[in-house]
């Protein structure tokens, strides 16, 4: 379990919201999702991504003012290590693999797999590195990459390719994500509401509106506007010898191929013509717009108690070890 964070504020607010406590206060909420290390990536006036990271918890890194970098987009990250070692300092996150610098939120179960199918080597251990090396070195559409992680995962990077201020998210699967905007249009993201909204409102920043993210997302963000979004499906299959593993599918008679690839193509046409796409509840209108006027207003549910996404997959003495270590108690 780990804590990500971030936002891409809109121009019109860049002298308005107070960027450096922002991202602190995101910090200080995203602690209690791991404590052995902090860090954060942005890009500099000249359009390079930088990253600052340590292997100390959230509070010691804001105190010594490492957060402060003025930035107006920035992927945030606190790292509980559950694969290599944080005194390496490449298994902290930020991650960066080629043009990509990423942060990652989960744990993946055929990230030796992935390599293998990349046939590259690993520059650390941590199992996180898989993803950005399929960003990188995949060679294919990011939904399609974002499709072969196994495991739990919510994701942001950036990409030194794009020449705009231009943050990418998605969820995958298992690992949760909130994100919300301001009315002016600046575009912040947690891995819980709870911590989202805390967030938000001790750097004195007010939500238009928030949603839940679902699994399966994927969208780009430019200076706090959503500009695209695309829908893919999770893996939940099972890898094998570093390929995955494609149930065999029964043989079907050619008649019937044909009335079915036809049928297949005639419905894939109407839902082209008829259904909006939508990505994190936004809707793409007929105007090309993406708009959010189709959806109830989302107001944020705040649990009583803090929701351990993880501890479904442990034993209940392993969750509450788990809790206590992550606590400090």
């Amino acid at each position: 379990m780990c804590g990500i964070g971030g936002f891409c504020l809109n121009p019109s607010e860049h002298g308005k919201i107070d960027s450096d406590h922002l991202a602190a206060m995101l910090l200080l909420n995203l602690e209690v999702r791991g404590r052995h290390a902090t860090g954060q990536a942005w890009r500099d006036g000249s359009g390079q991504v930088r990253t600052r990271k340590a292997p100390v918890a959230a509070n010691a890194w804001v105190k010594r003012g490492e957060h402060k970098t003025g930035a107006h987009t920035r992927i945030l990250h606190t790292r509980f290590a559950t694969q290599g070692s944080p005194e390496n300092p490449a298994n902290n996150h930020p991650i960066v693999t080629g043009r990509i610098t990423g942060t990652h939120n989960g744990t993946l179960s055929n990230d030796d797999a992935l390599f293998d199918l990349l046939n590259r080597q690993r520059i650390a251990e941590v199992d996180s590195e898989a993803i950005f090396a399929l960003l990188e070195h995949g060679n294919l559409p990011i939904t399609d990459a974002l499709e072969l992680p196994e495991g739990r995962a919510a994701v942001a990077w950036f990409d030194q390719a794009d020449r705009d201020n231009t943050i990418h998210l998605a969820r995958l699967a298992g690992s949760p994500l909130a994100v919300g905007m301001t009315k002016k249009g600046s575009f912040i993201y947690a891995s819980t509401m709870e911590i989202l909204t805390e967030s938000c409102e001790q750097a004195e920043v007010k939500l238009d509106w928030v949603q839940h993210v679902t699994e399966g997302n994927y969208f780009r963000v430019t200076d706090g506007r959503l500009v695209s979004c695309e829908v893919f499906k999770p893996a939940r299959g099972s890898w094998s010898f570093g390929r995955p593993t494609v149930a065999r599918k029964p043989k079907v008679s050619k008649a019937k191929a044909s009335k079915a690839k036809a049928r297949s193509k005639a419905k894939s046409k109407a839902t082209r013509r008829t259904e909006p796409r939508v990505m994190a509840g936004f809707y793409l209108n007929d105007d090309g717009v993406w708009t959010d006027a189709a959806l109830e207003v989302v107001q944020p549910v705040l649990p009583e108690h803090y929701e351990w996404d993880d501890a479904e997959f442990l034993s209940d003495s392993e969750a509450e070890a788990e809790q206590r270590l992550v606590l400090g108690e």
